[in-house]
């Protein structure tokens, strides 16, 4: 697909922030760079009546084995819209706050969920993790989250912990709020 057709399956007639392009163009030349993560386009996994208006706002750019990111678009600026995660069951959470955090996210180079939960012991390097790495920080000047305790075998990283809690913080009270006329989602939003 090119930057063009991802922009108008993603984006519409909205502006395609040149981080985004960036960012696009960066996975085209190195995939895997993060664990089961890869740009793409698909359809939320909720039974959505009026598709139409709800995705004026829903704008999917990502896709991982269990599940979607998209953003959250409210002002017509998506560089600087929450990131949503919809897993296949349905359930869903805002995990960052703008894309620059989705990005440093990926640096942990582990499956993209609910949680984001590492394991070491099963843990195999993406091929181009460093690269990407020092993409970010070149690029946008974005550091790394940190990974795992040393000593821990498994967990999680507590910057992608305070990267989540700072995003819900801001929008998840608003992002219920909006969601309630397409569905109910008390009972699938992952907290």
């Amino acid at each position: 697909m090119t930057l063009e057709e991802f922009k108008e399956k993603t984006l519409g007639d909205l502006k395609m922030p040149e981080i985004l392009a960036k960012f696009y163009q960066f996975e085209n030349d190195h995939l895997y760079f993060c664990k089961n993560f890869e740009i793409s386009v698909e359809e939320v996994p909720l039974d959505i009546e009026d598709q139409e208006n709800y995705y004026k706002a829903i704008k999917t750019f990502g896709y991982t084995n269990d599940g979607i990111t998209a953003f959250w678009v409210q002002n017509d600026d998506a560089a600087n819209s929450p990131i949503i995660y919809f897993n296949s069951d349905g359930e869903m959470r805002i995990i960052a706050k703008d894309l620059k955090d989705f990005m440093r996210i990926l640096t942990l180079d582990t499956e993209i969920s609910e949680k984001m939960y590492k394991n070491k012991a099963e843990y195999k390097e993406s091929k181009h993790k460093q690269t990407y790495i020092n993409w970010i920080k070149k690029e946008f000047d974005l550091n790394p989250v940190c990974d795992l305790k040393a000593d821990e075998r498994y967990g999680y990283s507590e910057d992608v912990i305070a990267i989540i809690e700072e995003a819900e913080k801001l929008y998840k009270e608003k992002f219920i709020a909006w969601h309630q006329p397409y569905c109910d989602i008390e009972d699938i939003y992952y907290s």
